[in-house]
C-alpha cells in the first residue's frame, strides 16, 4: 500500500518535514536514511565491534552505538580437533568440483562476498611474487578464493570473472582455485580445513567479519588487515595497511611458509592459541550475556 504525504503525515501523527529530518545527514540533507533515522530514535543501540563503533562515531558524530563484538556457535562450527582430517576432507572435495590440490602444501583460504572493499583480488597484485610463493619447489602454496556474488552487483560480478581468469592462468591452474556460489556445506569444509585465513578489508570496512571466528575455532591461523573482529583478538599476522599486498607476500615468505613446513610444533602451538582466544572471547553465548548486560538492562 502507497501512502500519500498527507496519509503518511496522519499515519505518524507528526509532521512530515520532521519526521524527514531526523533520517537526515548534513552530507545528504535531501535524502531519507534510516541508519540515521533509528541511530536518532533508538534508544540503545549496539555495534558489532569495537572499530564498528569507532567508524561509526566518524561517519555519525551523534552515533550512540554500544560496541557488542559478534560471536559464532561453538557447537555449529566447531569440527573437531583433527585438523589433517578436516583438511583432507576440503580438499577431496575440491577434487570434485575439478580441482587439483595437495593435502600436503600449506593451503591459504579468503572465502567471503566479492565486494570490492574486501580486496578479493589483491593477492593478485604482483604476479610475479604470488607465482613464486605458490610454486616454490620445495616449500609451495595453495590457495583457495570462494565467494559469492549479488546478481545486481555488476563490480562484484566482473570481480568474480577476473578471479576465474587469473585461477586458469598456466602458472596457477594447480594451486589457485576460484570457489563461486558456496553454500553451508562448503564454508564449514572451508574454516574447518584451512592452514591460514586470509582477510584483506580496507580498514574501517569490516564491521565485524565472522568467518574468521569459525575458521579460528577450527585452528586456521589469522593473516589480517587489522579490522573488525581480529583487531580485538591479538592473534597471528597483521597485514600493513598501506602496503597490504606486499605485507601479504613478505609474511608469508619470512614467517607463515617456513613456520608450517619447519616448525610443526610451532605452528601447532598458535593452532592451540587460536583455537583459545576464539573459544574464550568471541562465541555467541557472550555475546548474548553482552546484549542482556549492555543492551536491554
Amino acid at each position: 500500500m502507497r501512502l500519500t504525504k498527507e496519509e503518511f503525515q496522519k499515519y505518524l501523527g507528526a509532521e512530515y518535514e520532521k519526521f524527514f529530518e531526523m533520517g537526515t545527514h548534513p552530507s545528504h540533507p535531501n535524502e531519507f536514511s534510516t541508519t540515521n533515522f533509528l541511530l536518532k530514535t533508538a534508544q540503545k543501540a549496539s555495534a558489532v565491534s569495537q572499530l564498528h563503533a569507532k567508524y561509526e562515531k566518524i561517519a555519525h558524530p551523534e552515533s550512540r552505538l554500544i560496541p557488542i563484538t559478534n560471536g559464532i556457535s561453538v557447537a555449529r562450527w566447531d569440527q573437531g580437533e583433527n585438523h589433517q582430517e578436516n583438511k583432507i576432507r576440503l580438499i577431496r572435495k575440491i577434487g570434485e568440483m575439478g580441482g587439483d590440490l595437495d593435502e600436503n602444501i600449506l593451503t591459504v583460504v579468503w572465502a567471503r562476498r566479492l565486494v570490492e572493499y574486501k580486496r578479493p583480488l589483491l593477492i593478485f597484485d604482483q604476479f610475479d611474487q604470488l607465482d613464486q610463493l605458490v610454486n616454490n619447489e620445495i616449500y609451495p602454496v595453495q590457495i583457495i578464493i570462494a565467494g559469492k556474488v549479488n546478481p545486481m552487483d555488476e563490480a562484484g560480478s566482473k570481480i568474480a570473472e577476473e578471479l576465474k581468469r587469473f585461477a586458469s592462468m598456466p602458472q596457477f591452474k594447480t594451486r589457485i582455485i576460484f570457489w563461486g556460489s558456496y553454500d553451508l556445506e562448503k564454508t564449514k569444509l572451508l574454516t574447518a580445513g584451512a592452514d591460514v585465513w586470509l582477510n584483506t578489508p580496507m580498514v574501517g570496512r569490516e564491521a565485524c567479519g565472522t568467518s574468521g571466528m569459525k575458521a579460528g575455532l577450527n585452528g586456521a591461523l589469522q593473516v589480517s588487515t587489522n579490522d573488525g573482529w581480529f583487531a580485538e583478538s591479538g592473534l597471528d599476522w597483521v597485514l600493513d595497511e598501506g602496503q597490504t599486498a606486499e605485507s601479504f607476500y613478505n609474511l608469508m615468505e619470512k614467517e607463515i611458509v617456513p613456520m608450517f613446513y619447519e616448525n610443526k610444533d610451532g605452528w601447532a602451538e598458535k593452532m592451540r592459541k587460536t583455537r583459545e582466544v576464539v573459544a574464550a572471547r568471541f562465541t555467541t553465548k557472550r555475546m548474548l550475556e553482552e546484549y542482556r548486560e549492555k543492551l536491554y538492562s
